[in-house]
């Protein structure tokens, strides 16, 4: 009775038909799933968004001392100019243009307020200014729109004149927030994951749900389900007319329909049938199985059966005792129809 996991097969249409049974619960942690990325987003970027910062974007064209710039590659790109902002020397020429109350800032934090950006045009360059105190990026923006059209030309060669286009207009920095995004995408990763979580569970299952997968894996004949209706005929073939000692894997097994086939198949007399407590509660009753008949397993067919069974063919080999067939009692019979094309 030793098991073989070895040499069972995969079962995909097992696999698929426990997942459609499970698909409540899959729908429900899906839906959990998405509940808790979503909501997570959203206290993100309603709730724990930081600091509120105001920003404004100011416009430049940049002429170019090279008239080949583009084939020569002498123009400026966004990393140079975020380089230049930052540079000690231009801060200098940049602090000729501040009031005291943005000279009274760290360095630090005044060459933090700039970023550059070329969108498209390499001669026209977006500069935003961004801070949390609205009045601070006014003033900070306005002197820069100052000191790049009057002196940034002489801070760098490569540039022989640098005019505003648009200047900044300061407010609020908008936030990107894409519900309907975040959405799609906590559906697309409750989906996979969950999905993912059931068949790795699936997957690694050694329980019993099916008649076939028993016979397989121990070598022990199954007549089928409780709720099968060959399981009459099934029993007269192997039983009628002999005592049958049917013995429940566990405590909680329901064996009356069991009993009732039994009854029906030839054993109707109350002495050929005796109901062994199961070895989980009483180990000493196998002592008189071997007395009391034929032994006939009801296997119960639910999750987390396979430790109660290995369990009680554990104590029935240290007898020397081989049961003579088993059933499986409280089946899932939509499964055992589907899987069987009944």
């Amino acid at each position: 009775m030793k098991a073989a996991y070895g040499k069972e097969p995969l079962d995909l249409k097992l696999i698929v038909l426990r997942l459609m049974v499970q698909l409540p619960r899959i729908l429900m942690w899906m839906a959990l799933s998405v509940v808790v990325l979503f909501g997570s987003y959203c206290l993100k970027s309603y709730v724990f968004h930081g600091p509120v910062t105001y920003s404004g974007a100011s416009t430049f064209r940049v002429e170019y001392t090279d008239r080949d710039w583009a084939q020569n590659l002498t123009y400026i790109n966004f990393a140079t100019w975020d380089t230049y902002l930052s540079s000690d020397a231009f801060q200098e020429i940049l602090a000729k243009y501040m009031d005291e109350e943005l000279l009274g800032l760290p360095a630090e934090e005044r060459k933090s307020m700039f970023s550059a950006d070329v969108p498209s045009d390499l001669r026209v360059v977006v500069i935003t200014t961004e801070s949390e105190d609205e009045e601070l990026v006014r003033k900070m923006a306005e002197a820069l729109e100052e000191a790049l059209v009057a002196e940034f030309p002489a801070f760098c060669p490569d540039v022989t004149e640098v005019k505003l286009l648009e200047a900044a207009t300061v407010g609020q920095t908008f936030r990107d927030i894409r519900l309907l995004r975040a959405l799609i995408l906590s559906l697309v990763v409750a989906v996979i994951f969950v999905l993912l979580i059931f068949l790795i569970g699936e997957l690694g299952c050694d329980d019993i749900f099916l008649p076939g997968t028993f016979t397989g894996r121990f070598g022990i004949k199954s007549l089928g389900a409780d709720s099968d209706g060959a399981l009459e005929s099934n029993l007269k073939a192997v039983f009628a007319g002999r005592r049958v000692a049917v013995l429940p894997v566990s405590g909680t097994t329901d064996t009356t329909l069991l009993e009732n086939a039994l009854k029906a198949a030839g054993n109707g007399d109350p002495s050929m049938v005796t109901v062994l407590p199961a070895p989980t509660l009483c180990p000493d009753a196998l002592k008189e199985a071997a007395k009391d008949g034929d032994i006939l397993l009801a296997v119960p067919c639910e999750r987390g059966n396979s430790g109660e069974l290995a369990y009680a063919l554990e104590l029935l080999a240290m007898r020397d005792l081989k049961p003579a067939a088993a059933v499986l009692t409280d089946g899932d019979q939509w499964l055992l129809d589907r899987y069987y094309g009944r």
